[in-house]
This record gives structure tokens, C-alpha cells and sequence, in this order.
């Protein structure tokens, strides 16, 4: 099982569902929720946004970690909406250098991982890692390195 499996069937235990009751109210089949909950396929972020307003905590699903201290639940919404808005929504522009900081990054993170992805995959992961990261101004290794776990699943 993945970590993000470990994670998805933690808090859907924690709201008492069946993996067939949670699928249905997240609008995907059973079968769909037992591959994404055994790490054998990643989800897509119609899903992500489906367990949040099912009461699943998806930032937690997603990075492995709680609020901090000092967040209010309503804090950590905001956190994981912006979080998905700035995957779904490209920058109008592209930062040259910036970009440039992500492929190494990706580069980098697939060779120590030993995963060799097919050029779509890479495409998006180095769209993902840019959009998610270019508004902090730094690349967060962490979440390069744990999207590439992911597609070693996949």
C-alpha cells in the first residue's frame, strides 16, 4: 500500500464508510477507490476535491501532514482550495529560470528514485511542480520527490 493509500483509507475509516459507500459519494466506482487506496492508480483532482467535501481531510491525504498549530480548519480549506486552484489554473507566464530550476529539480528526483516516466507524465509533473511551487519562489523538493513516488505506482 502507498502512504497516500495508507492515508486515504485512514480518514475514510475515520468517517465510518465502506470503500463502497465513500466511492458513491465521491462519484466513482468502488473499484476505483480500492486502486487508489492500494497506491496502484493516483487520483485525479476532481477526486481530491470530492473527498474534501465528503469530510476528508485532503491536504492531510495528500502531503501527509496536519495544520500546524494555529490553523483553524477553515485556514487549512483555504490552504488546500488555493493549493488546487494554482494546479488547475497555469501561470499566464513562464519564468524561464524558474522553470529551469524545476526540471533539475525533476531530473534530479527521477534519477535518485529510479523512475523513468513517459514524456507526458514528465510534462506534467514539471507543470504541477511549477505552478504549485512558482508562488512560493522556491522549488519544494518534498513534493517533487513524493509526486514521483506516485507515478512509481502508477
Amino acid at each position: 500500500m502507498s502512504e497516500f493509500g495508507d492515508r486515504l483509507r485512514e480518514e475514510r475509516l475515520r468517517l465510518k464508510l465502506s470503500q463502497a459507500k465513500f466511492a458513491e459519494a465521491c462519484g466513482i466506482k468502488r473499484t476505483a477507490q480500492t486502486t487508489y487506496e492500494s497506491g496502484e492508480r493516483s487520483p485525479s483532482i476532481d477526486y481530491l476535491k470530492a473527498i474534501e467535501k465528503v469530510g476528508v481531510d485532503a491536504w492531510y491525504v495528500w502531503t501527509g501532514q496536519r495544520a500546524g498549530i494555529g490553523f483553524t480548519k477553515t485556514q487549512e480549506e483555504n490552504q488546500l482550495r488555493a493549493d488546487l486552484d494554482r494546479i488547475e489554473n497555469p501561470a499566464p507566464e513562464v519564468d524561464s529560470v524558474f522553470l529551469a530550476e524545476v526540471l533539475r529539480c525533476v531530473a534530479c528526483t527521477q534519477s535518485e528514485a529510479q523512475v523513468s516516466p513517459t514524456p507526458n507524465q514528465q510534462a506534467e509533473l514539471v507543470a504541477m511542480l511549477y505552478r504549485v511551487c512558482k508562488p512560493v519562489g522556491k522549488v519544494d523538493i518534498a513534493v517533487a520527490e513524493h509526486a514521483m513516488r506516485m507515478l512509481a505506482i502508477i
